[in-house]
């Protein structure tokens, strides 16, 4: 296809390109350079076609190799490339920018040009391209010159390149559940600066890790996003529990059981409107085509809300995942942002980026939905697609809910068969049923009490409970509190805590030092469920929510004084006790 095909079959399907800006790169100066898939996103964005045309011969031909190299890692190229531009316009690195025209690089100067991109300031005094050819030496020589200073920021620059704040912002936004990663390089990474930043030391002084130094936010991105891959729901035919007809349509039915993972989209949320014809409107030409949100349910927390029908998604391929938060991030600002997932990007967003693992998500979901920010296109055959749904999610609310004169189960029945319409194919419905999930994971928390009951100093099981506790209650209020009221309302679970504090009690007869460490364990793990909930960044303006923080500040009084007590009891048997932090923020 010529330049002028090639543009027409962008915007066939992406109508919210402007012609007369793109065609400035649609052209075979950058069709030479560049694959069609990354011009297909730049056309997209105009702040990077007018980046582009800046760019000499040289600087194409190099961005040209850093978006292949990152491809070949299977990483997000556009990362390399932004940082690339940034270098570019850096005076820091002018003269070694200058040096590099009419120059083409190889691929261990490609890396070292890269890694250079990890500070701002120019550590390493590099002024020239000769010098990339021995970036392995430059560092080994400025490691022997400052080898003695033991500050944290010397030590992070030498080894990886990055500065203190930047190898901080790492940990905060990857490291939350860095000991529950699988063995991997990133997590050794995010290890060993948390290590470094402590003042504890660090493993080897420098690190020749350019495939990781060059793509850690990629790299790290991609590790939760392999993690939830592993996790999320896939259809079964052992749960299809029937195919429903509709105009002569065939819809399977899938039960989702007890005991799910699912990646969500509640269609019409950030809208307010219900489409008149899922499939289309999903994939119409005048759509977003950046990135759009997802939240994370299991059984354990179905926290979302519902306008008309929600898609599930089985899987985060490739570099789909942008950014991941047990919290509503608010990323309705970044639509239009082409390098989303930057960590500078943070203070665009109404609440933090704290990656979670699977089995922490839902423990750190309150008062608000948690959010994925996903890739809304996959590169298939060298073109940009969209991301459609594997599934659709109806949440059945109560055993006596009327599905069949339910608005939502309609829209639910009217999508799949929207999508049989366009693609021959009707998208399954997987039905949760949310009192039965409740119910058994009450269940599960009256055994872990019996547990707690009989192994008598399990600390991570009074945790677990806890929390489990908190999950449920925040994260079965899908659209009303009365399935929470009937199975686990207050009043039961000032019952669990009653049975607990009875146990504590009886443990203080014996070992009176383990009893007040189990208190100070309650005390710590209420401390941080409500901590959780003011990290919600819309807590005491959701009704529900406003409601289930006064119950529980109220139930935690109850608990307190219980406590005292027990202490109390404890001094009046002359009995050594270590003070108890109090509920201070209750």
């Amino acid at each position: 296809m010529n330049p002028e095909e090639i543009l027409n079959d962008f915007i066939s399907r992406n109508q919210k390109i402007n012609r007369e800006k793109a065609k400035r790169i649609i052209n075979e100066k950058f069709l030479a350079q560049l694959p069609l898939h990354v011009l297909e996103y730049c056309a997209n964005y105009e702040i990077v076609q007018d980046k582009l045309l800046s760019f000499t011969t040289t600087q194409l031909n190099i961005l040209s190799k850093i978006i292949t190299e990152a491809e070949n890692q299977n990483q997000d190229w556009t990362l390399p490339a932004a940082e690339f531009i940034t270098l570019i316009e850096n005076k820091n690195y002018q003269k070694l920018v200058t040096s590099l025209e009419g120059n083409l690089l190889n691929i261990k100067e490609i890396n070292a040009l890269m890694f250079l991109t990890r500070n701002s300031f120019n550590y390493y005094g590099i002024i020239d391209y000769k010098d990339l050819e021995y970036i392995d030496a430059i560092r080994e020589a400025k490691y022997q010159d400052s080898k003695n200073n033991a500050s944290p920021e010397i030590i992070l620059l030498n080894k990886y390149g990055i500065s203190f704040n930047t190898a901080l912002a790492y940990l905060k936004r990857y490291g939350k559940d860095v000991d529950l990663l699988p063995r991997s390089e990133e997590k050794e990474f995010l290890q060993d600066i948390a290590s470094i930043i402590k003042n504890e030391g660090t493993f080897d002084p420098i690190s020749d890790n350019y495939d990781l130094l060059n793509n850690l936010n990629s790299r790290l991105s991609n590790l939760f996003g392999h993690l939830y891959d592993r996790e999320l729901y896939q259809l079964n035919d052992k749960n299809l529990i029937k195919n429903e007809e509709s105009e002569g349509i065939e819809i399977p039915i899938y039960d989702a059981g007890v005991e799910f993972t699912m990646s969500i989209h509640s269609v019409g949320m950030a809208s307010g409107e219900t489409p008149k014809n899922y499939y289309e409107s999903w994939n119409r030409p005048d759509a977003s085509h950046s990135n759009f949100c997802n939240s994370i349910i299991t059984s354990r927390s179905m926290r979302t809300s519902v306008k008309s029908c929600i898609f599930g998604f089985a899987s985060y391929a490739g570099n789909d995942l942008k950014l991941l938060a047990a919290n509503d991030l608010g990323t309705g600002g970044l639509s239009r942002d082409p390098i989303t997932s930057k960590i500078g990007h943070d203070d665009k967003l109404i609440a933090k980026v704290e990656y979670r693992v699977p089995s922490q998500m839902d423990n750190h979901t309150r008062f608000s939905n948690n959010e994925v920010y996903r890739s809304r296109r996959r590169v298939v055959n060298g073109k940009l697609e969209k991301v459609n749904p594997d599934y659709l999610v109806y949440l059945k609310e109560s055993y006596d809910t009327d599905v069949k004169n339910d608005p939502v189960w309609k829209q639910t029945i009217s999508a799949s068969k929207d999508y049989y319409k366009a693609t021959g194919k009707a998208l399954p419905i997987v039905v949760i049923e949310c009192e039965k999930c409740l119910e058994y994971n009450v269940k599960k928390v009256e055994y872990m009490i019996n547990s707690f009951n009989s192994s008598f100093d399990d600390k991570k099981l009074l945790v677990d409970i806890i929390e489990l506790i908190h999950t449920l209650r925040m994260g079965h209020q899908v659209n009303e509190e009365n399935i929470i009221e009937k199975h686990l309302n207050s009043e039961k679970c000032l019952s669990y805590f009653t049975h607990i504090l009875e146990t504590i009690n009886r443990m203080s007869e014996f070992v009176p030092k383990l009893a007040l460490e189990h208190l100070e364990t309650l005390t710590e793990t209420l401390d941080m469920e409500y901590a959780k909930m003011n990290a919600s960044p819309r807590w005491i303006e959701h009704t529900y929510g406003t409601k289930t923080v006064e119950k529980n500040i109220s139930l935690y009084k109850i608990i307190e004084e219980e406590k005292k007590k027990i202490i109390e009891r404890l001094i009046r048997k002359q009995q050594l006790i270590q003070p108890i932090s109090g509920n201070k923020k209750m």
